[in-house]
């Protein structure tokens, strides 16, 4: 009997002298694996595993005595966390939640534990006993979106494309709800004994599909119909509660230790996976959204006191968009974010990244994180602007009978610096050398609007209001509140004067507070007549330094003119810092990048906005660093979209009637403004430049504004023309090459309508770097092409994602094959689909690629050539097999033969072996044949362990049943959607023409 076995097959009887046995009984056998899924419904019945032949009883695994008990205590927990946050008790004390894990783990080395129930909070398995589970992306990408102001996490872990559209709606409270409760549980188990704390990229899913839930919903109220732009509401967890409880655990132990307290902490992560700030300038944030960053923000100064605290472990500080000091709707929130960024200088001396994308922050603000006290390293080298409600302000510059210099401990100098330093009530504004050198030329006065008449007479009654009530804030009580009912009171009126396109900013010539009431009343600034830099602190007349602004060859001077190093430690230790660009592209610094670039000798990478690549031309232009080299091994080629935006990008429906839309469109001039430097706002003024008020703010005593004297001997650069807009880009490549001549990593968003650099030539000068990573946004595949004909050569990973003007069908895949020898990642989103190769005879595909994301539809025998001559391939992401314009319905339905081919072109390439994932957003497969069609699809891939989305009818869906069970069983996912259920996108268009003279509405 057992010879027979071995000779002939069980399913189909074949004699043959190599057949496999099955592993569940060994008592039959089969000739390949399509045989042994097609026995196996009625074989699972008999198929037992044979009785071990040894006499001894056997055992079951138990599970570890740790795991156990951890189990036990993460159950407590969330029964607890239950108990706390249910709506019935008072609201829970900080102190009670952090408590309770302690008092589980007395006289026990906790750290560890509580990394390991940290990490098993996030792992997608609580709250266990709710609908939705909280996730946490492990593996990931950062995509940051440049001057389109937006951070975008994706999750390479994730084997389903999922979109926005395919995420669930849930109701809001069951969202948080569920954030609470995990928030909670988070908050037992932080505390200033673990190594890792990554509270980042958080969301939810629900527990029986395993389907995203939405976290970002409209923030625009129903009845709000004169709102302007559309807002956001994201789904957030509490991060002020979790600061909290990390803060008061880091003074517990420095109370209790006599010593110096060592805390091992590394790694703090509060990034979120929303693209949008609940505040962001784009946003319609309500005052509750408000309310919450101000917390936020004062959560982290209790974290990053400005003394008395050292996390000399602390390497990695990613805070996401936890800060702003841009956006004047904020109030005070400017200030409490330079407070942050100073107390992260002084408690983090070994810090070497820190991520603030999706911030929106001046990069000016590193001046607070690098000095360890900007006041007295560059105060002598400013020009102060003071601004006062009446228009009686003026511009000082420093004097050598500077009462700071003379006596810096003395009380008159303690006084000025209470004021400009302490309270924090200033900007630093770094300006490039040829903006400076306009400044001391001229003499300035201030032009205040007409529209601030009302404004400023209401804000001096709340001063006085404010300074009635002085002796109660000076008492001891919290003022955070009285700030806010005051920030309030005045939004209407300043709301109004943002209207009309001149923006103040709230909070700096509020009312004073109890801090500068403490100070002189007549307290000196440093100054040529001293007699006329008096500081009135009387509300009636608040007049104190608005901004300090200095020039970027001074910022640079100061750092070489002490014996010792104005810097605080982490200057030599920094290795990223990560300002997004956003909307206020204009209102950035470029004239800071110099001195980041000078002051942190190990800088890999300093920012993904337009103005750090100014900053980059500023520092090759100037003196004191024309011959300087960097380190840096990421830039962002950032340029000011010129594509028109007026109108929309054509719908679905005008894409159906008139093809592959490759139309001409002209350029638009809205954005050439991003190419003036940066001026303070305050001076933010011009007759010249489209969307700028004219006559107010600083003017000289022609009553001309600093923009436009730059203008007049500095015309902008008409980026429009393609000619011009190509010149740039080919010395920027040059000045790249020459001056980080170590760079691995470039980004590029060149979002002109045209193809303007479509030659090598533009591209040439980043021949001589070694390129290993590069990622295009924006634009067209015209200017791509040449680039990889420069670059290609070194490159591993590529992320190439174009809009839909875009014609898909240029040979993209036919040059990246061509050009990327090396490439080992690919995630290619190009314009109108399909994406095919079109040169199917002399395509050699990818010799090294391990992982390709295509977010267009692919034609079939594209499909197969990226399949045959791949042989490494690991993991193939394709939006769908399709060959219609856009992607539309119907798509190429897979056959059983089709398949078969597949497999016998990768046998004869020696592909295919190594596929783990195969992911399709919507995958057709042939009805007539289904349950043979997917078993061939298995057997080609013999390491296949995800397979999806099938879209399936319900009947279609029984008829597999057995094969996905027994797939499940092998280990091998396949995810399938009901076709009765969910509508595949552009269905609607399905069966209508293509081209001129249809009628599609």
């Amino acid at each position: 009997m057992a010879s027979k076995n071995d000779s002939i097959c069980s399913n189909c009887y074949s004699p043959s002298s190599s057949l496999s046995r099955c592993t569940g009984c060994l008592s039959v056998s089969y000739c390949n694996s399509s045989c042994q899924r097609s026995a196996w419904p009625k074989h699972k019945q008999v198929c037992t595993k044979p009785k071990p032949v040894s006499a001894s009883p056997t055992t079951a695994p138990v599970p570890s005595l740790s795991l156990q008990a951890g189990n036990v205590l993460l159950d407590r927990m969330e029964a607890a966390a239950i108990r706390l946050g249910d709506n019935s008790f008072p609201a829970p004390a900080l102190g009670t939640i952090s408590d309770y894990l302690t008092s589980h783990l007395q006289g026990v080395q906790s750290s560890s534990i509580r990394q390991a129930l940290l990490k098993h909070i996030l792992s997608g398995q609580f709250p266990r006993k709710f609908g939705y589970k909280v996730c946490q992306m492990r593996n990931y990408k950062v995509c940051s979106m440049g001057q389109m102001h937006s951070v975008y996490y994706r999750d390479l872990d994730k084997n389903k494309i999922d979109t926005f559209v395919t995420e669930l709606e849930v109701e809001e409270k069951v969202v948080f709800d569920v954030l609470d409760l995990v928030g909670i549980m988070i908050c037992m188990v932080i505390s200033g004994d673990i190594p890792i704390i990554d509270l980042g990229r958080l969301y939810v899913v629900e527990a029986v599909s395993g389907k995203a839930v939405k976290m970002t919903v409209s923030g625009v109220p129903d009845d709000d119909d004169e709102a302007e732009n559309e807002g956001y509401k994201n789904f957030l967890i509490d991060k002020t509660m979790l600061l909290l409880v990390l803060s008061n655990s880091l003074h517990e132990r420095e109370t209790k230790l006599d010593l110096p307290t060592s805390f091992k902490l590394t790694k703090l992560d509060i990034t979120t996976g929303e693209m949008f700030h609940n505040c962001h300038s784009n946003n319609i944030p309500e005052k509750s959204m408000v309310k919450d960053l101000f917390q936020d923000l004062l959560s982290l100064t209790h974290t990053f006191p400005l003394s008395g605290r050292t996390l000399a472990s602390l390497t990695d500080l990613r805070l996401g968009n936890c800060l702003t000091n841009m956006v004047p709707i904020k109030g005070n929130a400017d200030v409490l974010s330079q407070k942050v960024m100073a107390g992260v200088g002084q408690c983090c001396p070994s810090l070497k990244v820190l991520d603030l994308r999706g911030s929106e922050v001046d990069p000016a603000i590193a001046i607070w994180l690098l000095l360890k006290d900007p006041f007295i390293a560059l105060h002598k080298y400013c020009y102060t602007v003071y601004k006062g409600d009446q228009g009686d302000t003026e511009i000082r510059e420093h004097g050598k009978d500077c009462i700071y210099c003379n006596d810096k401990d003395g009380e008159e100098a303690r006084g000025v610096k209470k004021v400009t330093m302490e309270d924090r009530r200033f900007h630093w504004s770094p300006l490039a050398d040829d903006v400076w050198e306009i400044l001391e030329k001229n003499n300035w006065h201030y032009v205040i609007p007409s529209g601030y008449k009302n404004y400023f007479e209401k804000k001096e009654m709340l001063g006085k209001k404010s300074l009635a009530g002085e002796e109660e804030n000076c008492s001891g009580k919290d003022d955070t509140d009285s700030d806010w009912e005051t920030f309030d009171e005045v939004t209407d009126s300043e709301d109004d004067c943002i209207g009309n396109d001149i923006v103040t900013e709230k909070g700096e010539d509020e009312a004073i507070k109890c801090d500068l009431s403490d100070s002189r009343e007549d307290g000196e600034c440093c100054g040529k007549v001293l007699t006329n830099w008096k500081i009135d602190t009387s509300p009636a007349n608040p007049l104190f330094p608005k901004i300090h602004v200095i020039s970027a060859s001074a910022l640079i001077n100061c750092l070489n003119e002490v014996n010792s190093s104005p810097c605080n430690p982490l200057a030599t230790t920094l290795e990223v810092l990560y300002i997004s660009g956003h909307t206020l592209e204009n209102f950035l610094s470029e004239a800071i990048f110099p001195f980041l670039l000078q002051a942190c000798p190990n800088l890999k990478i300093m920012g993904d906005s337009f103005a750090a690549l100014k900053g980059l031309r500023l520092f090759s232009s100037m003196r004191a660093t024309s011959n300087c080299v960097t380190d840096l091994r990421e830039v962002d080629m950032v340029y000011p979209s010129t594509y028109d935006g007026s109108g929309t990008d054509p719908s679905v429906a005008a894409y159906m009637m008139l093809g592959p839309h490759n139309t001409v469109s002209f350029p638009s001039r809205d954005s050439l403004s991003a190419l003036l430097p940066y001026v303070p706002m305050a001076m933010m003024s011009s007759e010249n430049m489209k969307g700028f008020p004219a006559g107010v703010g600083w003017l000289n005593a022609d009553n001309i504004s600093l923009i436009d004297l730059y203008l007049e001997e500095n015309p902008l650069k008409d980026i429009t023309n393609p000619f011009v807009i190509g010149e740039m880009v080919k010395e920027d490549c040059h000045l790249v090459s020459k001056f980080c001549p170590n760079l691995t990593t470039l980004k590029i968003s060149l979002d002109h309508p045209w193809g303007v650099t479509d030659k090598a030539i533009f591209w040439s000068g980043l021949a001589p770097l070694n390129l290993t990573t590069l990622q295009i946004m924006n634009g067209r595949w015209e200017n791509v092409s040449p680039l990889l004909e420069v670059v290609g050569r070194t490159l591993t990973d590529v992320n190439i994602i174009l809009p839909k003007r875009n014609d898909a069908q240029q040979g993209e895949i036919d040059c990246l094959s061509k050009n990327c020898p090396m490439l080992e990642s690919l995630y290619l989103g190009v314009g109108t689909s399909p994406l095919e190769v079109r040169d199917l005879d002399m395509f050699r595909g990818f010799k090294n690629l391990k992982t390709v994301y295509i977010g267009e539809a692919l034609a079939w025998k594209s499909f197969q050539a990226l399949l045959c001559h791949s042989p490494i391939l690991e993991k193939v992401q394709v939006d769908k097999i399709n060959e219609q314009i856009l992607g539309k319905p119907p798509n190429v339905v897979i056959t059983d033969m089709m398949v078969k081919e597949l497999g016998r072109l990768m046998k004869e390439n020696m592909a295919g072996t190594k596929v783990q994932v195969l992911s399709f957003s919507w995958l057709d497969l042939d009805k007539e044949k289904l349950v043979e069609t997917l078993q061939t699809l298995l057997s080609v891939f013999p390491a296949l362990k995800w397979l999806g989305t099938l879209a399936l009818g319900k009947r279609e869906l029984v008829l597999i049943k057995e094969v996905v069970s027994m797939a499940k069983e092998e280990g091998i996912v396949i995810d399938t959607l009901d076709t009765e259920e969910e509508t595949q996108p552009g269905a609607e268009f399905e069966g209508l023409p293509i081209g001129m003279g249809c009628c599609i509405n």
